[in-house]
């Protein structure tokens, strides 16, 4: 009788589980890229242009034109950029609902509807990108 046990290959996401096993406890190991995830396609290409009319008239009224740039990016965005886009995102809100109380909005369907619009396209895209779960801890954060 022979000792030889037999073979079964592993599957995919046994394979990815053994790789993430061995990259976390061997030390040396260096990754060869910056770690980001998502799609090489920007924001910008999946939204109307109502809707880039509205962020970039927040990023003006908040001095911020970082996140128009970010948004824009046809390459994939970190971490730090995806907390960047959900910062503002709620600020915009925050600031949204001030001028809605204030003055009224450049848009007939107003303030609101365009938020719900941009929280939809912004929350798409930063799942898109690996970072789903941003959004809502900048939200729990940003008190």
């Amino acid at each position: 009788m022979s000792n030889k046990k037999s073979y079964i290959p592993l599957g995919p996401a046994e394979i990815e589980k053994l790789a993430k096993k061995i990259i976390s406890e061997n030390s040396i190991y260096i990754p060869d890229e910056p770690t980001t995830v998502g799609s090489p396609e920007s924001l910008a290409d999946k939204q109307d242009e109502t809707e880039k009319e509205f962020i970039l008239f927040f990023s003006e009224k908040m001095g911020n034109q970082s996140v128009p740039l970010l948004l824009e990016k046809s390459t994939p965005i970190t971490q730090n950029e995806a907390e960047i886009i959900s910062v503002f995102f709620w600020k915009m809100i925050d600031l949204a609902v001030d001028l809605q109380n204030s003055e009224e909005c450049p848009w007939p369907e107003g303030y609101e509807f365009w938020s719900e619009k941009v929280l939809q396209s912004i929350a798409a895209f930063l799942k898109s990108s690996g970072y789903e779960n941003i959004l809502s801890e900048a939200s729990k954060n940003k008190n």
